[in-house]
């Protein structure tokens, strides 16, 4: 009947490949005997896998269904696109690498754990591989305890009785917290995962339909347009983290590369500021962006089909109610 879910078992793992994927789903079926060709939808994640739009599960699924349209989960799509963004650029990969080593310095001793807690309000968070909310978490938890954490490393750091090797990881770990760029992405990516981590819980509510979705997705696209003219802001409350010599962005006066038909036109010159915009900051939002547009047409696709299907639902719900 209409509603159902049936669950059918459990499949032998098959690898990774979209073409094993697919035909083990194709044989399950059969095995069922049920007739693809009354297939009308299928579901995966964004993985280009399963996604992809000339080889992936989904293709050659509708190559033998041609009406079973493709609904990409969309609570799975925002840590998909999280993550493009945490790993465009080499400064967004070290900094994700600096919060997990952070964590992990004091985690791993209770002695040093217990020094972080005298002077903390709440502990540090770890990342997760699956689950793209714990990167909030840490990010949020590093942010409220920033001055905080630099105290405990600064004590642990000068303390004669601590062992070399901990001074050492210690020392370095704070001279990445006395970075502005540190200070910076900190800032950045607490207010990113906060607004993602917030959407992608509305995207798993049982009541959500594909307008809903649409809505969700549309209003994440103006935060990251808006997120692209904040670069001041952030440098503002980078700074503000620094109660006194607050340090400059690094990689000044960085040349940009000249093209061979360029030869003749003058060297440009590239303060650290601009450096760290270009290449760091403008690459973040450019790929969120993206991936969200990217993302989106899926579901406008889908929209464009069945909104009368909608409309009407609705409607029966509210002339019920």
């Amino acid at each position: 009947c209409v509603g159902c879910v049936w669950f059918l078992g459990f499949i032998e793992n098959t690898g990774h490949k979209a073409e094993p994927l697919a035909e083990a789903i194709l044989s399950t079926l059969n095995k069922y005997d049920i007739n693809i060709k009354f297939l009308r939808g299928q579901s995966y994640d964004n993985a280009a896998n399963m996604s992809g739009a000339y080889s992936g599960v989904q293709a050659r699924i509708k190559l033998v269904a041609p009406l079973a349209d493709f609904v990409p989960c969309s609570a799975h799509s925002l840590n998909l696109i999280g993550s493009c963004a945490a790993s465009c650029c080499s400064v967004a990969n070290n900094y994700f690498s600096f919060v997990q080593n952070l964590f992990v310095f004091f985690s791993s001793s209770t002695h040093r754990w217990m020094k972080l807690n005298q002077h903390a309000e709440s502990t540090l968070k770890g990342l997760s591989v699956t689950r793209w909310s714990a990167r909030n978490d840490a990010c949020q938890s590093l942010n409220k305890n920033w001055a905080a954490v630099k105290n405990a490393l600064q004590e642990l750091v000068d303390s004669d009785t601590e062992k070399p090797l901990t001074r050492t990881e210690g020392s370095g770990l704070l001279r990445n917290m006395n970075k502005l760029e540190t200070a910076f992405m900190t800032s950045l990516w607490c207010d990113i995962l906060q607004t993602f981590n917030n959407v992608s819980k509305k995207l798993q509510s049982t009541q959500l339909d594909l307008s809903s979705v649409v809505e969700l997705y549309n209003s994440l696209t103006k935060y990251t347009k808006t997120l692209r003219t904040m670069f001041n802001s952030y440098v503002q409350l980078a700074q503000d983290k620094f109660k006194e010599n607050c340090p400059q962005f690094e990689n000044k006066n960085r040349k940009r590369k000249k093209q061979s038909d360029e030869t003749n036109e003058p060297d440009t010159v590239f303060s650290g500021s601009q450096f760290f915009k270009i290449n760091t900051f403008y690459p973040i939002c450019d790929n969120l962006l993206n991936e969200l547009v990217k993302r989106k047409k899926a579901y406008d696709n889908l929209i464009s089909k069945y909104l009368f299907i909608l409309i009407s639902v609705r409607h029966t719900i509210h002339y019920t109610a």
